[in-house]
């Protein structure tokens, strides 16, 4: 991961906040999806999610995937189709970080690993990267 102090990028903009301040922001206002997203725009969605969501729990390659199919994603859709879905893996990859094991763990019983979190990490980083 690099560059922990970047920019955290907003739909509104870029701001100087500090990524804490731009997931307390996300948890007080989340975002709705628009109710026109057709057929395409929602694979390109769940694509994301299961991407996003593997490499969160430690994936590289999925990883290596999400850091394609992010921008790409933003680009096509625009954040107002992407914000909750955005939130929601930022929240998740919180609460790996927090846990420090993998949440989707039936039993509840998951691996405690500094490797997920560093995989959380990263997906964050991402996620609030001001670059694309």
């Amino acid at each position: 991961m690099s560059g922990r102090n970047r920019q955290c990028i907003t739909p509104q903009g870029t701001t100087s906040r500090s990524p804490c301040e731009e997931l307390i922001t996300l948890s007080r206002n989340p975002a709705r999806l628009p109710g026109d997203l057709t057929g395409p725009a929602i694979d390109l969605l769940e694509q994301l999610d299961d991407v996003i969501f593997d490499a969160i729990r430690g994936c590289t390659t999925s990883l290596a995937k999400a850091e394609q199919l992010w921008p790409k994603t933003v680009a096509r859709l625009g954040w107002e189709a992407v914000e909750e879905s955005r939130e929601q893996y930022l929240r998740y990859a919180l609460d790996v970080t927090h846990h420090g094991q993998d949440l989707s763990d039936p039993t509840g019983h998951g691996r405690r690993s500094p490797e997920h979190c560093l995989a959380a990490l990263d997906v964050i980083e991402l996620l609030l990267r001001s670059e694309f």
